[in-house]
């Protein structure tokens, strides 16, 4: 059981609280969680973790979040969700719940084809610098990782490429890196202000983001996002 599993911080991506908890006990992923995902063997994405009920299990009954909070408030399920029909939500949540496999002519084919993972996960300066301020440290945010998305939501500024991959091929291979590792100081990105260009990017990025937050009957975003 993971009776010292990490309290989350707001819009923190499930894998920044696995590598925070793999930071703090000093020990590598597989020894960690190597078995707390069920017995799938899926590429291990971070934007979308599988087998999450197996991983709820070990946690303690004291834990403040419910599987349902780590999956909605911690993953981009809620984004790929909102935008699918209702037999690749069904497929969705199977897999995200289940680990069971996304069939390759379903979910998994339309999810390559319309929003395509970054190869790496994503930071923004200036939430570096906010969240060490608050809470001392920083972590990965859920919103960077938004399939399309190049600007930071709160900050309107360029997003920075880690060196940390987006999708681990082998489960047995996991690296959990720290975005407090791997954030690098440096200079935010500002974008021009009456650029048309970069005035989209903030339109998209503001429809992707509410994709995570807004509630289920607003369609305006996904219109946005289809336009």
């Amino acid at each position: 059981m993971h009776t010292c599993f990490p309290t989350s911080y707001p819009d923190e991506l499930f894998y920044s609280i696995c590598a925070r908890y793999c930071d703090r006990l000093r020990r590598p992923w597989r020894r960690v969680l190597g078995n707390s995902f069920g017995p799938s063997t899926h590429k291990l994405r971070w934007d979308l973790p599988h087998g999450l009920s197996y991983f709820s299990q070990d946690l303690p009954p004291w834990y403040p979040l419910t599987r349902d909070q780590l999956v909605w408030d911690h993953t981009l399920y809620l984004f790929y969700l909102r935008v699918a029909d209702s037999k690749q939500r069904s497929e969705l949540a199977n897999y995200v719940y289940s680990g069971s496999s996304l069939p390759h002519e379903g979910l998994f084919a339309w999810l390559s084809a319309h929003y395509s993972l970054e190869p790496f996960l994503r930071y923004c300066p200036s939430c570096v610098t906010d969240d060490r301020r608050m809470f001392g440290e920083t972590y990965w945010h859920r919103a960077h990782q938004l399939p399309g998305v190049m600007i930071c939501p709160h900050h309107s500024c360029m997003l920075e490429h880690s060196t940390v991959a987006s999708l681990c091929s082998n489960p047995s291979d996991v690296q959990a890196l720290t975005a407090e590792q791997e954030a690098k100081i440096r200079d935010s990105r500002a974008l021009p202000a009456d650029d048309i260009y970069h005035s989209r990017m903030r339109e998209l990025t503001d429809a992707a983001y509410k994709l995570l937050t807004v509630l289920r009957g607003d369609s305006s975003p996904i219109d946005t996002l289809k336009r």
